[in-house]
C-alpha cells in the first residue's frame, strides 16, 4: 500500500505544483488518481479504521497539512487571517475535511461530482478569509 500511496502522492504533487489553487487541484488529483491506484482505492473504499489512519498519516495528507499550516501562518502574519486563529489547528481541520471529502467521494462513487469539491473550497475560503491572494499563489 505504501508504494501505491507514494506513487499517488507524486502524481498529485506534479499536477498541483504550478496551480494557482494547489490545495484544490490536489483534492481533484487525489480523487481522480485513486481510479488508477487500485490498492489505494480499495483501502479507501473497504479499509478498516486502522488502514484509513495509515493513509491519513501518509505524506499524501500529512505533507499537505504542513504546507497548509505554513500558508495559514503567513496569512496570519500578513493580517489576512485573524490573530486569534491557530494555524496548526486550522490546518489539521482542513486535513480532516479534505480526507473526509476524498473518502466520501470515493466510497460513494461520486468521482464525477466536482460540485462537492467546489462547495468545500467555497466553505474553506469563507472560513479562512477569502481566496488566495496573488502573493499566496504558487508560481
Amino acid at each position: 500500500m505504501q508504494a501505491d500511496l507514494d506513487a499517488l502522492r507524486a502524481e498529485v504533487a506534479e499536477q498541483s505544483a504550478h496551480s494557482q489553487r494547489p490545495i484544490v487541484e490536489a483534492m481533484f488529483a487525489m480523487i481522480a488518481g485513486l481510479q488508477s491506484h487500485a490498492l489505494a482505492h480499495r483501502v479507501m473504499v473497504e479499509g478498516s479504521p486502522h488502514d484509513l489512519q495509515l493513509v491519513l498519516g501518509h505524506p499524501l495528507f500529512a505533507g499537505t497539512t504542513r504546507l497548509i499550516e505554513q500558508g495559514l501562518a503567513a496569512r496570519q502574519a500578513a493580517g489576512t487571517l485573524s490573530p486569534i486563529a491557530n494555524p496548526h489547528d486550522l490546518a489539521v481541520g482542513m486535513e480532516t475535511i479534505i480526507f473526509s471529502l476524498v473518502l466520501s467521494v470515493v466510497r460513494a462513487g461520486m468521482e464525477g461530482a466536482p460540485q462537492r469539491v467546489d462547495a468545500v473550497v467555497a466553505l474553506l475560503q469563507f472560513a479562512l478569509g477569502g481566496p488566495p491572494t496573488p502573493q499566496e499563489r504558487v508560481r
